[in-house]
């Protein structure tokens, strides 16, 4: 069983991660914080508490507002703008997908209209239940892991009842693990033949399945620098 590895790094009071699920961060500030290019490399929700948000990206300007709720894309770059509300509290909380949980719940459920970016929900109120369920359990490793992906796919579904999804192509998991794969190993030589002996396929396999990858995902997935942070 791998470990959970998330690349969503976050300025955050606190973080929680669930194996094979998801983790989910909160942050509280007192001041106005910018961040530049800031990489998020696996889907996720994202609630405003307090004060609000703003993210900026090719030239595009999204604000949250406290109350809203926007949806991420994997593999998207922004620059990201905290301002703290008249009492000086910024708040917001974000929980974020691992793509086997995508996966898991796009063949049980089917598909929406997946992210390209960022979006907000049209009806964040009817997230709030689900949402903060989702945080409480990733909270308590005593809750099963059943339980907790079933809590996952609540905010999941309320996604999919606004017609918004997340990429659920192969290509988006197979990217992910070479990337995955060459980062945590700097020093490899990162070859079509060490790649194919991790990954346990022919390295012509292994082209035919980044080829489709690539093809598939190339509208709705962008790459982004690794290392960068999410607030």
């Amino acid at each position: 069983m791998r470990p959970c590895v998330l690349e969503i790094i976050v300025p955050s009071n606190y973080f929680h991660t669930r194996e094979r699920l998801g983790a989910l961060g909160g942050i509280v500030q007192h001041h106005t914080a910018l961040y530049r290019s800031v990489a998020v490399y696996e889907p996720a929700v994202l609630i405003v508490r307090r004060g609000c948000k703003k993210l900026r990206w090719a030239g595009r300007e999204l604000r949250i507002a406290a109350g809203e709720v926007v949806a991420l894309a994997g593999g998207q770059t922004f620059d990201v703008i905290n301002i703290p509300d008249s009492d000086d509290l910024y708040q917001a909380q974000w929980i974020a997908f691992e793509q086997e949980t995508v996966e898991r719940f796009a063949a049980q459920y089917g598909t929406a209209q997946a992210v390209c970016d960022a979006v907000k929900l049209p009806h964040p109120g009817r997230m709030g239940a689900a949402f903060d369920y989702a945080a409480a359990v990733l909270t308590d490793e005593e809750v099963p892991h059943n339980a907790a992906e079933a809590a996952l796919c609540g905010v999941l579904a309320w996604l999919q009842h606004d017609g918004i999804g997340f990429a659920v192509y192969e290509g988006v998991n197979l990217m992910r693990q070479i990337r995955k794969l060459i980062t945590a190993d700097m020093a490899a030589d990162g070859s079509s033949a060490m790649l194919a002996q991790r990954l346990n396929c022919s390295e012509a396999a292994l082209r035919r399945r980044t080829s489709a990858g690539m093809s598939a995902t190339t509208q709705c997935i962008q790459p982004s620098p690794v290392g960068a942070s999410l607030s």
